[in-house]
């Protein structure tokens, strides 16, 4: 019923290091109230509240009274960029940081050398410069590799490279340069490289270089495996193969996804606090994939799951976990027709989110939108939806990206069922286009690296180990074969998912057009008749006896067709209630024939319908057109001299089917 939960699993990929977000107001409290605030002391006030709590305007003040008269060196400069970068002045932060870096080599604090240079850099990120990025970053990261407090401190490395990956002009730098540091750095402890190997995964995931991903999230496991007794490496080990998992339902391997996310729950994690943190990361993305697939038992079942871990988690990521809770059981809902049921989660997720200080799992909102226009869009309210959906596409940010093809899709829909042919074609080759796209980035990306994975000395090396080499194996098969699966998957897609309407089974409205590129020279030699289905009065049938019910009536007819035209035609549902039946090779009689089955079938059906006005049962009005051969023409005018039709028995009372002469 709605299609643009794939993909979603990359907007809830949080990051791979494990991440402590504590305010320690004592500290900071102690540090504002120190009567005596030299530039060191000040300095170390900075460092101990980092990202943990804004600095406020008196302290803000008191701070610039006692630089007053102070010798201007790197820690002045550093502490006036701070305080900039603070109130988000970036012009006047990025004069002071530089400044600072004249003689920071002299400076003897490692926080101050190494966040001089990040925050410069977020400051230039700001002001959209990206010159000096890379320079600033690998200063930063001589700095790390200087200090042996610091060198093992992934977060800090992360905080680095991160702003970089986001950045097209940096990306391929930032990964160049997070490589060296995993690969060139002396006296890195496993559970660093395990972070780091992480975090470059999640940027190869982030530019749909899959392979290489699933190669670094592979060492991460093997790693884990090898070192079971480290503080965290199950924690490790679980987001490997859930990010695994994502990958493999990026690419439309729902059920396969699934596996995955068992493996990664059946890791036994002892803190409760990492273990919730994993289990519920894990959880949130197995939910989707079990929609995905139709499953709202097994998504409930996750549901129920998830809630007994919110109790362990920091009060801040309980009420992003509550707001996608809300927006699965909205969809759970959505998919069975409980649209005002699904309409209340909704509004509490909402709700929710209006309270949210602290972001831990990002594009909350984006979810919450798409479902509420899944809604819109199944109650035939589609210019609320379109709004939705459009706004959702200008968003400049990365959730919009991974999911814009099933939005796409979604408004291509829209424009099949409100006829506006012109606008559906528009979208439909946008569709087209993205998908192609992105298969091609799919292609490029397993032949690259499938050829060069076995070439690898690390892999080679590792394969000595029977245990981890069968699991490598393992998944460089899953590498060598699943451009394979993937492009197979795409291919039946076009009609299990893009080009088939999943209420009916009937083909969707996509599919005239891929059936008329393939058959230009058969819809020009071949006599074919062309059927347009309508179901009489059926608005007042919704309106009497509810959209489920209508949706019930619906299927049943398509059913009919279905089972009378078996392969001698392709049904296809054309918008609402109406039906176009192509029938190759078929004359008008044998038309006819098949057209008066399909209504004898509905009428023995005797599906009740006290508000017809022309009967108490369900019955239909139909329209014929037969194209002779050797005669070109296009499929749509076809439809639209059976459409024809379709009008004249109407006009005739409804109930029988019309020729076009």
């Amino acid at each position: 019923m709605i299609k643009n939960i794939k993909s979603i699993f990359l907007l809830l990929t949080i990051l791979f290091i494990i991440c402590v977000s504590i305010k320690n107001n004592s500290v900071y409290a102690q540090k504002l109230n120190d009567s005596n605030l030299s530039k060191y002391s000040i300095i170390d006030s900075i460092e101990s509240t980092y990202n943990k709590k804004e600095l406020e305007k008196n302290y803000i003040n008191k701070v610039r009274a006692n630089l007053k008269g102070e010798v201007k060196d790197s820690e002045y400069y550093f502490i006036q960029g701070y305080i900039d970068y603070s109130i988000h002045d970036y012009k006047s932060a990025i004069k002071n940081f530089e400044l600072a870096t004249k003689d920071i080599k002299n400076s003897k604090d490692t926080f101050l050398k190494v966040y001089n240079y990040i925050l410069l850099n977020n400051c230039l990120l700001e002001e959209g410069k990206s010159e000096n990025l890379i320079t600033n970053a690998k200063k930063a990261i001589t700095y790390i590799k200087e200090d042996k407090s610091y060198k093992n401190n992934s977060n800090v490395v992360w905080e680095v490279i991160f702003p970089l990956s986001y950045n097209a002009k940096t990306k391929d730098e930032s990964i160049k340069l997070l490589k060296s540091y995993i690969e060139e750095t002396s006296n890195l402890d496993i559970e660093t490289k395990m972070a780091l190997r992480g975090n470059l995964a999640i940027i190869y995931t982030m530019d749909r270089k899959y392979g290489k991903a699933i190669y670094n999230y592979l060492d991460v496991i093997n790693l884990a495996k090898k070192h079971p007794n480290i503080d965290k490496a199950g924690v490790y080990e679980a987001k490997a193969y859930t990010f695994i998992g994502n990958i493999v339902y990026e690419l439309g391997l729902h059920k396969e996804a699934i596996d995955w996310y068992d493996m990664a729950i059946n890791i036994k994690i002892p803190n409760k606090l990492n273990n919730a943190e994993a289990k519920v990361n894990t959880y949130i993305n197995q939910m989707h994939a079990y929609l995905s697939i139709g499953d709202y038992d097994k998504c409930s079942d996750v549901v129920n799951e998830t809630k007994k871990y919110i109790k362990y988690l920091d009060k801040n990521e309980q009420d992003d976990v509550e707001i996608l809770l809300n927006y699965n059981i909205a969809n759970i809902n959505i998919h069975k027709g409980n649209y005002e049921e699904a309409k209340k989660y909704i509004k509490k997720g909402s709700e929710l989110l209006k309270e949210d200080k602290v972001e831990y799992f990002i594009h909350k909102d984006i979810f919450l939108g798409l479902s509420y226009a899944s809604i819109l869009k199944e109650e035939g309210n589609y210019k609320e939806a379109l709004d939705i959906y459009n706004k959702i596409l200008k968003l400049k940010n990365e959730g919009a990206k991974y999911i814009e093809i099933d939005i796409y899709s979604d408004i291509a829909e829209i424009y099949s069922k409100i006829g506006d042919l012109e606008s559906y074609k528009k979208y439909n080759e946008i569709l087209k286009e993205k998908k192609e796209s992105l298969d091609e980035i799919i292609k490029n990306d397993y032949i690259e690296y499938s050829i060069k994975a076995y070439e690898n000395e690390v892999l080679k090396e590792k394969e000595k180990n029977e245990q981890i080499k069968v699991l490598i194996m393992t998944c460089i098969v899953v590498i060598l074969i699943i451009i394979l699966i993937a492009r197979i998957v795409r291919v039946k897609a076009l009609k299990k998912l893009h080009y088939q309407d999943s209420m009916t089974g009937l083909y969707n409205r996509r599919y005239l057009d891929d059936y008329e590129q393939r058959n230009i020279k058969k819809l020009e030699e071949k006599e074919i008749s062309i059927v347009l289905l309508d179901i009489d009065y059926f608005k007042k049938y919704n309106d009497n006896y509810g959209h489920i019910e209508g949706d019930k009536v619906i299927k049943e007819v398509s059913n009919s067709v279905l089972m009378n035209i078996r392969k001698k035609g392709i049904g296809i549902r054309f918008g609402g209630e109406e039906i176009v039946i192509i029938l190759e090779d078929t004359s008008e009689n044998e038309a006819i024939e098949i057209v008066e089955k399909i209504q004898k079938d509905i009428k023995n059906k005797a599906i009740e319908h006290k508000y017809s006005l022309v009967n108490d049962i369900v019955t239909t009005s139909i329209g014929i057109y037969t194209k002779k051969k050797n005669m070109k023409e296009d499929i749509y005018l076809a439809i639209d001299k059976a459409d024809k039709a379709l009008y004249e028995s109407k006009n005739n009372g409804r109930n029988r089917y019309s020729i076009y002469n």
